[in-house]
């Protein structure tokens, strides 16, 4: 089930986008910074999750209806890897040609201006 692979993507890669160095703070100061970190976090990460369920949905193609693991251009090949006791997702891989830009994806990538080089696709 894709939400669930989206799931253990974000819980993999997807941390907490505001965090703070416990030790800059007093016990107190954290206690009253606490909640709004966790609203604002909770907000991004619920972000993230749509964004990443849209694109993986994107990068998948019609994949998810046809099944096959034939290499067609943009689509990726999607597997998992799940417990058959708790069938939650255990693992996950993605084989796809992506830039070699350091980022994994579905993360955002902005159109690479005509004039400068394209990263080499792996």
């Amino acid at each position: 089930d894709l939400p669930h692979c989206v799931s253990l993507m974000c819980e993999c890669f997807y941390k907490d986008a505001l965090t703070l160095a416990a030790e800059e703070f007093s016990d107190e100061e954290m206690e009253k910074l606490r909640p709004a970190l966790s609203v604002v976090n909770g907000m991004l990460a619920s972000l993230a999750r749509f964004t990443l369920l849209q694109t993986t949905k994107v990068r998948v193609g019609n994949r998810l209806q046809t099944g096959g693991i034939e290499m067609q251009p943009k689509w990726a090949v999607l597997m998992a890897a799940q417990d058959t006791e708790s069938l939650q997702v255990a693992g996950l891989v993605e084989l796809s040609l992506q830039p070699r830009d350091g980022k994994v994806p579905g993360d955002v990538r902005f159109p690479t201006p005509p004039w400068s080089e394209r990263p080499p696709q792996v």
